[in-house]
């Protein structure tokens, strides 16, 4: 059982240690090391086949785009839309893809694939 726990701390520790990396990426500095074990965030179920996530999943690369640049790709890949707010719509479907994992803000309107 001991064994047990200390394995499962080493690795939380090692993900801490990800964690941090990716935070220094966005210029934050180091932060505490856990001094006890937490859960990761599930990543999220994937977005239904056909809507506007699934189509921004769909043309987001591993190169940084704008939220304006991602939104032509989703129309010009065959989406189709009639709203006024298409590009807010697709600025909230990013922050939202982002907080699930699986895109990733790089920085203010830019984002890329994980």
């Amino acid at each position: 059982m001991i064994r047990e726990l200390k394995a499962e701390r080493a690795e939380l520790l090692k993900r801490v240690g990800v964690i941090d990396a990716e935070l220094a990426e966005y210029g934050f500095g180091k932060t505490e090391k856990a001094s006890s074990p937490s859960t990761a965030k599930p990543a999220g179920k994937p977005p239904r086949e056909g809507s506007l996530k699934a189509r921004i999943l769909s043309v987001v690369g591993s190169n940084p785009a704008s939220t304006a640049e991602i939104a032509d790709a989703v129309v010009a890949a065959g989406f189709q839309t009639t709203s006024k707010t298409y590009r807010q719509g697709v600025s909230i479907a990013l922050a939202q893809l982002a907080k699930a994992g699986f895109i990733r803000k790089v920085k203010r309107g830019t984002w890329k694939a994980r």
